[in-house]
């Protein structure tokens, strides 16, 4: 994926390997009350880690969004240009073709 410095965006960290790197906090006795504030907090983390992937794959669509729209921009400027070209050859042609009329003046109307 392009950025606009011309590099790459990095892929994100899985889920997985996230979630592995948390370790279990030290002392942990293994009592059932211990464990219950464990999974409720592995299940926060899990959550945020989860929303966490949702807001990089939304920014990831937003940048590609904003790729295509530099894209567009950049045809219409071509085009503009283009454009301008043909519109400055035909005012070349009109004022050549109103030159070589010799008994006509410019802006008559005929």
């Amino acid at each position: 994926m392009r950025s606009q410095g011309g590099g790459t965006v990095p892929p994100a960290r899985p889920v997985s390997a996230l979630a592995s790197s948390s370790a279990a906090p030290s002392g942990a006795s293994g009592s059932p009350q211990v464990a219950g504030a464990d999974l409720g907090r592995s299940s926060a983390l899990d959550n945020a880690i989860r929303r966490l992937t949702e807001i990089i794959q939304d920014l990831k669509e937003v940048l590609e969004d904003m790729e295509e729209a530099v894209d567009l921009m950049d045809m219409a400027a071509e085009q503009k240009q283009e454009t301008e070209r043909q519109l400055e050859r035909l005012h070349r042609a009109l004022n050549q073709l109103q030159r070589s009329r010799p008994g006509e003046r410019p802006g008559s109307g005929r």
